[in-house]
């Protein structure tokens, strides 16, 4: 079996404070999501199921036209961590964008983000790993979410009317385009293979009124030590990651047998999940996510075949927990999220 798309793409922890500024502004209890982010810490990083079925609480509860547009609107340097930190520091906007594509696993881990350039524009590019449903409609939703996130931080850096010149999102063309056109002040094009921005090359020596150089060298240090340590992170939960799918073809994952396959104790093994801000079940949780919206995707599987798939013991089981992770039934998740992909 093939590992899941899913399984190296982290996200800030920061953008838990995204959207509880959102809630917060437009007066939205939200309580499932408010439930679900509480956990996320602002300096460490969070797998994008969890982002994606954030998107999707507020979506359900409260389907608004263009949400994106309005989540992103309030973005803050300190939603993206370190990240953030570093274009504040900065000098003009082209030094941002030069960190950002430096340093963008620290925001986004797992997602390649390329940024070319011409002698007239330059653009930014997201391009999610191979198998992940980008056609689906919280990919999008979290594709628009970031863009308006980018132009609206680039305006606050720069405290000025910063605008993209062309804006690219996959997906159809939504029933109000007018309101995108009116944010970003230039063409927006759906139906896109990825979600880019391109910014005009005059725009890139707009200077950045908070830069300071001492504070940029001392950060961006950091941000250099936090990539070094993030690689080797990944590098454990990717083995732990490869254990567990195959603990969960053999109706076995516990901790014990997944810690013997690691070749260490159990104690050792919840220690290092703890250092990472996890623990064993709710990383097996994680796992068993991924995987289920992979299996999902195939409509030749019967959901009491995956539900053996992934160890559980019987489908009510499994339908319960889906449940609970994502507020929808796997037959639900299976007729809309998958089938609009």
């Amino acid at each position: 079996m093939k590992n899941s798309p899913y399984q190296d793409v982290l996200l800030s922890g920061g953008l838990g404070g995204l959207l509880k500024d959102y809630l917060d502004a437009e007066g939205l209890p939200a309580t499932g999501c408010r439930t679900r982010i509480a956990s996320w810490q602002a300096d460490g990083q969070v797998p994008i199921t969890e982002w994606v079925s954030a998107l999707a609480l507020i979506s359900r509860e409260y389907p608004k036209p263009a949400l994106g547009l309005g989540i992103g609107r309030y973005a803050q340097a300190r939603h993206f961590g370190m990240l953030g930190y570093l274009c504040l520091s900065s000098d003009n906007l082209g030094e941002v964008f030069e960190r950002l594509s430096r340093f963008y696993a620290l925001a986004w881990g797992g997602i390649v983000v390329p940024i070319t350039r011409t002698a007239d524009a330059l653009t930014i590019r997201w391009l999610v790993p191979e198998g992940m449903p980008t056609q689906s409609r919280m990919v999008q939703l979290s594709h628009e979410t970031g863009l308006v996130c980018l132009v609206t931080l680039a305006r606050l850096l720069c405290e000025a009317p910063v605008n993209p010149i062309a804006v690219e999102m996959g997906g159809p063309t939504p029933d109000q385009p007018g309101l995108y056109e009116q944010f970003f002040h230039c063409p927006v094009t759906f139906g896109a293979p990825a979600a880019s921005l391109s910014f005009s090359s005059l725009s890139l020596a707009l200077p950045i009124r908070t830069s300071n150089h001492s504070l940029r060298d001392y950060t961006e240090r950091r941000a250099e030590a936090r990539l070094g340590e993030l690689t080797r992170r990944d590098a454990m939960l990717t083995a732990l990651h490869a254990l567990l799918v195959r603990a969960l073809h053999e109706g076995q994952p516990t901790i014990a047998h997944v810690a013997k396959g690691m070749g260490m104790s159990r104690a050792s093994l919840q220690r290092r999940l703890q250092e990472r801000g996890l623990g064993f079940r709710e990383f097996l949780d994680q796992t068993r996510l991924e995987l289920a919206r992979m299996y999902l995707a195939d409509p030749r599987l019967a959901l009491t075949e995956i539900a053996w798939m992934l160890a559980f013991s019987e489908q009510s089981a499994f339908s319960r927990s889906f449940k609970r992770w994502t507020g929808c039934s796997p037959f639900a998740y299976r007729r809309t999220m998958i089938g609009k992909s």
